[in-house]
């Protein structure tokens, strides 16, 4: 009877949370990543709400990114390169566009995946704005990586800790790069379903459409299958490689740039090292050393991706730092998707539960804000600059 009379309280409660939730959302997108970090932090680690939770975050995300400044900095990929291209395959068919800039067979050629993508939004919209297609972009990214957690990730972890996992993970996504290096991040999820999956068809599967996207997929996964079954002679041939590339790269590169390299365009692309990437991967040299002292904080931990993959993906950031780009794009997937993860495993060195929250949500705000307030218009590629954080008409940020 008690329990009657008390549903029509606790039925006006929900709707008026809701509305409430409705009115946040619809004055500021940082109330959809607000809302969803509360609810991870908060709520049990039920399949349902970790989706719900997840797609929350990644749409305040995308729609964070998607209010960037378009075409402005020479060094925005995203205005200077896709979004031309998905423009020209709007107004022509990507099969045209495909053998219209065909003149000779490269390996790039085998990079389908995102004309494709292109392809299918032309088939709804043909003049997407180039804010939308951020959006959709970044969404579609991070989508794909939350499915990656939800499905091979978190289930393998103690029940009570897996939304800690997952607040980490989309916390320390790079969603930023999914504008920026576009092909690389869409192919990134399938790269880690593709190494997770134990079904043969499956992570072919997989492991196709990663490297439809890009090419670095095959390698990595190549690299990753020999490093779980011949880990000892595959450690072995990774360190001498990357210190012969260490040491020689400089006359690596002078003798590629050197000679006609066919079909394999993406070599004398490295090569050539777009050296305006310099300054920018040792800037960055932060980064394998803390992928190595994270692994040995939780060298004890059961991972989804074994130590020395991320010990050897330092490695390699360091060794090829002779070729910028290179250091930083075949390491990418950690930077970029395990940093999160990376974490997550330090902190359960811990066996303090509350402290681990409180480390956890402290550090994905942190992160957060500074894309909040902090302002770079000089970049060329700063947030906030199509709509601002904070309107006063409902939705705003749509119209």
């Amino acid at each position: 009877m008690v329990a009657q009379q008390n549903r029509p309280y606790l039925s006006a409660q929900i709707y008026l949370i809701f509305g409430l939730f409705l009115l946040a959302i619809s004055l500021s997108p940082i109330f959809f990543i607000f809302s969803a970090v509360v609810g991870i932090v908060s709520l049990s680690s039920k399949y349902h709400y970790q989706w719900i939770f997840g797609i929350l975050f990644i749409f305040g995300m995308s729609i964070t990114y998607a209010s960037r400044q378009v075409g402005i900095s020479p060094f925005d990929d995203f205005a200077n390169i896709y979004y031309p291209q998905y423009k020209e395959i709007a107004s022509i068919g990507v099969f045209e566009w495909y053998f219209q800039g065909f003149s000779e067979f490269s390996i790039s050629s085998l990079e389908v995946g995102l004309p494709l993508l292109f392809s299918f939004f032309a088939i709804f919209d043909t003049s997407i704005s180039s804010n939308t297609l951020i959006f959709l972009l970044t969404l579609i990214g991070g989508l794909f990586y939350l499915y990656w957690l939800i499905k091979y990730v978190l289930p393998n972890l103690p029940r009570r800790k897996s939304n800690l996992a997952l607040l980490l993970s989309l916390g320390l996504f790079s969603f930023g790069l999914c504008s920026q290096l576009t092909r690389q991040m869409l192919s990134i999820p399938f790269f880690l379903m593709a190494i997770s999956d134990k079904s043969l068809a499956r992570s072919t599967f997989f492991l196709v459409i990663g490297t439809s996207f890009h090419l670095i997929t095959l390698p990595l996964y190549l690299f990753t299958k020999c490093l779980k079954f011949l880990p000892k002679l595959t450690t072995f041939f990774s360190i001498l490689f990357g210190l012969i590339i260490f040491f020689y790269g400089n006359a690596i590169a002078a003798g590629i740039l050197g000679i006609d390299v066919g079909i394999f365009d993406k070599l004398l692309y490295y090569a050539s090292g777009n050296m305006d990437a310099t300054d920018f991967s040792y800037r960055y040299l932060f980064l394998p050393i803390s992928w190595i002292f994270l692994c040995l904080v939780s060298i004890k931990k059961k991972k989804v991706i074994p130590n020395n993959f991320f010990i050897l993906m330092g490695f390699f950031y360091i060794c090829f730092l002779i070729f910028p780009l290179l250091s930083f794009r075949i390491t990418l997937v950690v930077s970029a998707a395990l940093m999160g993860l990376l974490i997550f495993y330090a902190l359960m060195s811990l066996n303090n539960h509350k402290l681990q929250v409180i480390l956890a949500t402290s550090l994905v705000t942190i992160n957060q804000l500074r894309r909040w307030i902090i302002y770079d218009y000089e970049s060329g590629m700063s947030l906030w600059y199509d709509y601002a954080q904070v309107g006063i008409h409902p939705f705003y940020y749509l119209f």
